[in-house]
């Protein structure tokens, strides 16, 4: 039955299918973590371009701010995220193979 006035709909959450649908539409293809993804992991240039524009904002962001005493110890936060990072890119490579 439907009502003349929205707010006495009640609300819905998105079904599963409706989310793994969205999944698809948006990115394609998605395999199950046992399967290797067939898509290419960029290259080594491209993730160091893309770290040194992420370190480039954040100084350009908080210098001259109130905030730049702490510039120093939020880039080394992302530095120290680094070793994380390059470990599951190792599991991405090995899975991708």
């Amino acid at each position: 039955m439907s009502h003349q006035y929205p707010e006495f709909e009640p609300a819905r959450a998105a079904s599963s299918t409706d989310h793994y649908l969205t999944e698809l539409e948006l990115y394609g293809y998605r395999p199950s973590l046992e399967e290797p993804d067939p898509r290419p992991l960029p290259e080594d240039h491209q993730v160091e371009g893309a770290v040194l524009e992420i370190m480039d904002a954040l100084v350009g962001t908080f210098d001259d701010t109130a905030l730049e005493p702490d510039l120093e110890d939020l880039l080394w936060g992302a530095v120290s995220r680094g070793p994380k990072s390059g470990a599951r890119q190792g599991q991405w490579r090995r899975r991708a193979t």
